[in-house]
């Protein structure tokens, strides 16, 4: 027996669990005494280019703080560097700041040097702030300007899921994937996009991928659980969950056991769901009220 979704059930995580494509924000302040080391050298330009590239990597490890610092320093010895000003832009949006992000990504579409990967941050956030359209339009021109931007081919797999174009999908983070193997952001997008799919034990293997290579991101760990829950697998959904995260993860793979139709495994989590939590669980709670209604219309 399968169950079909209804308004009345919940699940606890977001309705698309999937990794930002964008670097985690960092905190702190750029440090004075090597931004005064720096503004005293001379305008090298390799100087400039290896700060830039220090930036770039303190960016994508997520120290925001450290990247806004070296691209600072190479805009005070030249302050129309393009490169500078895309990190920036770059640190603008994995902060979340996305309409100064834009405004600089925009600027940024008129130089040759940038105007790609400026593309593929219009896209991105596009994509952040809902605007599918807008999304896929900037983020297919980044990819036609330039096939090798991983993060523009997996946010349009992003983009194409959320409109229910898997086939499109499907081809995006083929790409990505291509580009960019062992990235977890990508494998957990493509795992999650396959489990939407319905392609469970494809989603699962994925996600088992993700979660080893993104370590403490708690992400591929939710979705890998979920795409357990859907092959039946509910122990092994639950392995593990403690503490806060209890709850939550009783209440969604006892959803996922009540849509497959196991209704004694559904009422079984859902009900640890409600004992687990501190508090009054709402969504697990609403799921047992609707699995008591549907035994009751059964009998």
């Amino acid at each position: 027996m399968t169950v079909s979704m209804t308004a009345g059930l919940r699940l606890a995580v977001a309705a698309a669990a999937v990794f930002a494509l964008t670097a985690c924000a960092g905190t702190g302040e750029p440090g004075r005494t090597a931004a005064e080391a720096a503004a005293a050298r001379p305008a090298d330009p390799d100087a400039l280019a290896r700060l830039v590239e220090r930036g770039d990597r303190a960016l994508a490890a997520g120290g925001t703080a450290d990247a806004t610092a070296h691209y600072e320093m190479v805009l005070r010895q030249d302050a129309g560097h393009p490169l500078a000003h895309l990190g920036l832009a770059e640190v603008a949006l994995a902060a979340g700041e996305t309409a100064r992000a834009r405004e600089s990504f925009e600027r940024l579409t008129q130089v040759p040097e940038t105007a790609a990967r400026a593309r593929q941050g219009l896209g991105l956030c596009a994509l952040r702030s809902g605007d599918g359209h807008t999304a896929v339009q900037e983020l297919e021109q980044a990819v036609a300007a330039d096939p090798t931007l991983w993060r523009a081919w997996n946010g349009l797999g992003t983009a194409h899921d959320r409109a229910g174009a898997f086939a499109a999908a499907d081809t995006a983070y083929e790409q990505a994937l291509a580009l960019a193997p062992e990235e977890p952001a990508v494998l957990n997008n493509r795992g999650f996009s396959l489990l939407l799919q319905g392609r469970h034990d494809e989603a699962g293997a994925l996600l088992v991928q993700a979660a080893r290579a993104a370590h403490d991101h708690p992400l591929p760990r939710t979705n890998l659980r979920l795409a357990l829950a859907w092959q039946g697998r509910y122990d092994a959904a639950v392995a593990g969950a403690a503490g806060a995260e209890q709850a939550e993860v009783l209440n969604n793979v006892g959803y996922i056991a009540l849509l497959r139709g196991d209704l004694a495994e559904a009422e079984s989590l859902l009900s640890r769901a409600v004992e687990a939590s501190a508090s009054y669980f709402a969504p697990a709670r609403r799921n047992l009220e609707h699995l008591h209604a549907l035994r009751s219309a059964a009998t």
